[in-house]
């Protein structure tokens, strides 16, 4: 290392150019980086979907969930299978192991996609699906929303899709997702009291509408030297012209069907995952950005086509952001640049104290030089300028100024003791060169277990171990090759020699006699070594142990859950209630966007998306600035207790980096009934601790349904069939496709249902009646209603059945909450038996990932 030193003294003008080279292309780097928020990570989750309606939800765990889950685990390199059994859908979360290499990841996805589609032979008839996606872990880096007092959904839902085209004519935009539209629907709704007169009919109209809004070809005409195609259709257009659909009537001729049925024009009912900004019904629009994009050039020219778009559009029609992740990643960066410019004219100051104008200068050089060295060096390695390599250049601030500081006060310590400026200089690079290289080998190898951690994790945190890596590397080089090479320049020989230096000599001189104190006791200096290490380490124990803080972003999240099997309707009622005091309560809130029965889309990377569920609601709340964030959300929580006792709210903060800090308890065994009792039981044990903001069970509580017991004897005599009685009461109350309206950007489907007063009643179902040989045969006289209440959803983890109850405080970290109940749920444990098992998830199992590698990491240090 000291014949670095004489290079850059003996090669002037090379070191110049270098030292040139080294800024200038460091800042090209910055100028040139991919910003985002968080590093990018590959998703290693799979993400399986299979539907079927006619299934109770035990058919649909054993016939549908369990043929999957057996095809998914058969894949080598498969860690883990989270399962969640709905009413009418299975949906698999499949996550690949974290031994899979990167670049091995589609072939492993590919693999499982053709293992879990291989099944659909032997599932139920009538199985939609299985469905294999990919792109769970997709991060919007824009949600904006598009709303209009006055106006109909759908030219809501035109406008967006409008704005969406304009989207995809930028080529950094590499997905848009729309949220909230409702399909519109052509309704021929049939009475009961009309049920006598037309039932009978409803083949006829179906097939009557199904034969005429036809478009088929008739050939082709040859005119002369052309040939021309002849297209027969008798579509419909309109509404009217379904109502003037001629039906064959017995008795009566052809009749308009518009004198049968009332034909209706509306919207999917019930809802179909509605979204609402600010109390106002919406679209919201997710944009995601293609790969190796900076989001900070993105961002504006995103909001240059909404601008442009808003302008093309009617006067009323609102365009607003709800996230944009731009904002969030030019205020980290502004926030980072300014911390650099603090370090070096910290350093500057404290060097012109120290010392004089010439050295503070040279030392405080090697800050730009080690960002410029960190700058070149990410270039290379492909890392990006996010939040984690921001903290590593920040970490690396305190640490690289120390190798210019040593060097360059020996150089003028030399000088002033009579040296030439050069042989000084030499001097001093050869005798720190083997001591600096020890020091900045043995602090990188502390960042070195960084690496060895796998999967996402050790994606995630690559980017802090490298990037404080290279910056001590950038650093032992200014030192070494560019500093004493400043140094001569700014110093001089021995005009510098006889500065006088009160300030530091005044340091040195007391720092002298506190060693001389020290060496006089020996004894009662280590003793008091000893004790002052012993109560650190004491007073670690006591530190809350939290790997990433929750952002800072003016956000916060509330998840809303309602009784399962509540009407999407009251969950919608009640999730624009609780948004109408937020925003009338509390002058720091900005915006509020809902998103009922779906959790949206997923803005920040540690977070996961809700499950969707017509009883529950998610909100994304804007405030005014990060103050406000805290006293909104303890004000939310007091008012959710009291205002809204039939729903549970969960009101947290966005997580920084990494998973949700939540403590996850999973309680896997066979019997149903005993998993619910014990996830019960987690509950109330959790309820003990202090401040708790989410004790939520998974499974949630049982919810109502009606069973239709068919009575086979009286089925057969009035000619009918369990498989016909099914349809009939489908027909009539959700109603079935007979038919498309071409108009607009999009078909509207024509549905054949009964009455929406009919099918509303409280009574609906007991009093449900359907056409068997020619005449009106009510329900109770066929069959027998029984309510019953039953689950309506089931999880499993890693093929059993498994309850998780999901925890956080806000005075206790996950730590501290597990240390909370870890007694109670031994014993829970003990009382469960061998047949049940509890384990810990969440935040803890990525510590524990992350601790995989505990061995290697203290080799590797001591190495």
């Amino acid at each position: 290392m000291s014949a670095l030193t004489r290079l850059g003294l003996e090669k002037e003008r090379l070191t110049a150019l270098f030292l040139v080279l080294t800024l200038a292309l460091g800042v090209l780097s910055y100028a040139g980086f991919p910003k985002r928020e968080d590093p990018t990570v590959r998703t290693r989750t799979v993400v399986a979907i299979a539907q079927h309606s006619g299934l109770i939800l035990s058919q649909m765990e054993a016939h549908i969930a369990v043929p999957m889950e057996d095809a998914a685990r058969a894949v080598p390199g498969v860690d883990k299978v989270a399962t969640r059994v709905s009413n009418g859908q299975v949906t698999l979360k499949i996550r690949l192991s974290n031994s899979i290499a990167p670049n091995a990841l589609k072939s492993v996805f590919d693999q499982i996609r053709e293992e879990v589609r291989a099944t659909s032979p032997e599932l139920p008839h009538g199985t939609i699906g299985p469905i294999v996606s990919t792109g769970f872990g997709d991060v919007a880096v824009a949600t904006i929303a598009v709303s209009g007092r006055g106006f109909s959904h759908r030219e809501i839902a035109d406008a967006a899709l409008a704005l969406r085209d304009r989207f995809f004519q930028n080529t950094s935009v590499a997905a848009v997702s729309l949220y909230g539209v409702q399909p519109e629907v052509i309704t021929l709704e049939v009475s009961q009291a009309k049920l006598a007169t037309v039932g009978e009919l409803l083949p006829s109209i179906k097939a009557a509408l199904q034969s005429q809004n036809v478009h088929l070809s008739g050939g082709s005409v040859v005119s002369g030297t052309h040939r021309m195609l002849v297209r027969v259709t008798g579509a419909v257009n309109s509404m009217q012209d379904i109502a003037d659909v001629l039906v064959a009537v017995p008795e009566y001729g052809m009749v308009r069907l518009g004198n049968l049925l009332t034909v209706r024009r509306g919207y999917a009912d019930p809802p179909q995952a509605p979204v609402f900004q600010n109390g106002d019904q919406a679209v919201i629009l997710a944009v995601e950005m293609a790969q190796d994009v900076d989001v900070t050039k993105l961002g504006p020219e995103l909001q240059r086509i909404t601008d442009q778009f808003a302008q093309d559009m009617p006067v009323g029609l609102q365009i607003a952001y709800s996230t944009l992740q731009s904002d969030i990643v030019s205020a980290t960066i502004s926030g980072a640049m300014l911390n650099l410019w603090q370090t070096f004219l910290a350093v500057l100051l404290i060097m012109l104290f120290c010392f004089g104008w010439r050295e503070a200068c040279t030392i405080a050089a090697i800050v730009p030089l080690s960002i410029s060295f960190a700058f070149l060096g990410m270039t290379v390695l492909g890392i990006e300028l996010q939040q984690v390599s921001l903290a590593a250049i920040i970490i690396s601030l305190g640490l690289l100024v120390d190798n210019g500081l040593v060097v360059v006060e020996d150089i003028q310590r030399r000088i002033r003791s009579g040296q030439a400026g050069v042989k000084a200089a030499c001097a001093a690079g050869g005798a720190f060169a083997m001591p600096l290289t020890v020091s900045s080998v043995t602090t990188v190898a502390a960042f070195l277990p960084l690496f060895l951690l796998d999967g996402n994790e050790g994606t995630y945190a690559f980017s802090l171990g490298i990037v404080v890596m290279v910056m001590l590397i950038g650093s032992l080089l200014s030192a070494l090759y560019f500093l004493p090479r400043l140094a001569v320049w700014t110093m001089g020989s021995r005009a510098q020699a006889d500065r006088k230096q009160a300030a530091f000599d005044r340091l040195s001189a007391a720092y002298a006699e506190a060693v001389r104190l020290t060496l006089h006791a020996p004894v009662l200096f280590l003793l008091c070594e000893f004790l002052l290490v012993g109560g650190s380490l004491w007073q670690l124990s006591r530190v809350p142990n939290q790997l990433f803080p929750p952002s800072d972003r003016p956000q916060f999240l509330v998840y809303m859950d309602l009784p399962k099997g509540t009407d999407i309707a009251v969950t919608q009622g009640t999730a624009l209630a609780f948004s109408d005091w937020l925003r009338a309560e509390n002058p720091g809130v900005a915006n509020v966007s809902i998103f009922v029965g779906d959790g949206g889309p997923r803005f920040v990377l540690p977070m996961d998306p809700m499950e969707a569920d017509p009883a529950a609601a998610f909100m994304l709340v804007n405030t005014v600035s990060p103050a406000d964030v805290r006293p909104v959300m303890r004000k939310a929580r007091d008012a959710a207790l009291a205002r809204f006792p039939n729903a549970s709210f969960r009101i947290k903060q966005v997580a920084t980096a990494g998973r949700e800090p939540v403590l996850d308890v999973q309680i896997s065994g066979p019997d149903t009934e005993r998993l619910l009792a014990a996830g019960r039981e987690v509950q109330a044990m959790i309820a003990t601790a202090p401040d708790v903001v989410q004790n939520h069970a998974n499974w949630g509580n049982k919810a109502f349904e009606w069973r239709v017991l068919a009575a086979q004897e009286r089925l057969r005599g009035h000619a009918l069939s369990t498989q016909r009685l099914s349809f009939e009461l489908a027909q009539f109350f959700d109603g079935v496709q007979v038919g498309t309206l071409n108009s607009g950007r999009t078909p509207v489907d024509v549905v054949l249902c009964g009455a929406g007063e009919d099918r509303a009643k409280d009574h609906a179902l007991r009093n449900a009646a359907l056409m068997a040989q020619g005449r009106v045969t009510g329900l109770d006289q066929i069959s027998e209603q029984v309510l019953d209440p039953k689950l309506s959803v089931i999880h499993r983890l890693n093929q059993s059945r498994t309850l998780t109850v999901s925890a956080n405080s806000d005075q206790m970290t996950t730590f501290e909450l597990l240390a909370h109940v870890s007694p109670s749920l031994d014993q829970l444990s003990a009382d469960l038996g061998a047949s049940y098992k509890i384990t810990t998830g969440g935040r803890l199992s990525w510590r524990q990932s992350c601790g995989k590698n505990s061995p290697k990491a203290c080799l590797t240090r001591l190495l």
